[in-house]
């Protein structure tokens, strides 16, 4: 279980700044029947850098159908900010039954002496059946149009389906397709042992 929970995070939150750190296994789980939570760390030469946290919410019901929602936020530590600051926000909404994703949403707000300002908020919503992605950003209104390939999540609707639905083995080859409305990443994950 440790290895799925860190092999996810470290797909949701181990691309970009964080890349170059290390993702410890959560320091706490807790929640109950409606609401799991994980606390993730990430460091850089043995310093912490940035704090991560991810919440499932418990499945709930519209329109007939369930679903899931699934938010992270991940912050720099308190002494840092004045030289990186990080406080991004991030939301997806997945089908229950299937995990395909629906929408995800992100609040970029990150700078500091050290590194370039970035603030922006944008939405994606996914139509699976389609195989593409709608990507609005908010700030300047515009929407573009993407085909993807089948089977493609947003980071979180992925660490969802992996968290509630995979049973990782070692020497299993789990291929995935994400993409964050930046980029198409293709993985390959080989988990190689039991715990870590």
């Amino acid at each position: 279980m440790s290895q799925r929970i860190v092999f996810i995070a470290w797909m949701v939150f181990g691309i970009a700044p964080l890349a170059s750190g290390v993702i410890e296994t959560p320091v706490a789980t807790s929640g109950s029947e409606t609401r799991k939570s994980f606390f993730f760390t990430a460091r850089k030469i043995g310093v912490p850098v940035v704090r991560a946290r991810i919440d499932i919410e418990g499945a709930f019901e519209e329109d007939g159908k369930r679903f899931y929602r699934i938010l992270a936020e991940v912050r720099s530590v308190e002494g840092l900010r004045l030289f990186f600051r990080m406080n991004n926000r991030f939301t997806a909404t997945m089908e229950a039954d299937t995990c395909l994703p629906l929408r995800y949403a992100k609040e970029i707000d990150q700078g500091g002496l050290l590194f370039p300002k970035k603030r922006y908020h944008q939405v994606l919503t996914f139509d699976s059946l389609h195989q593409k992605v709608v990507v609005e950003d908010e700030g300047n209104g515009e929407k573009r149009e993407i085909s993807l390939p089948p089977n493609t999540y947003d980071p979180l609707s992925m660490f969802g389906r992996c968290y509630l639905r995979e049973e990782i083995q070692p020497g299993q080859e789990i291929s995935m397709s994400i993409f964050d409305g930046l980029k198409l990443r293709q993985l390959v994950f080989h988990p190689r042992r039991e715990n870590l």
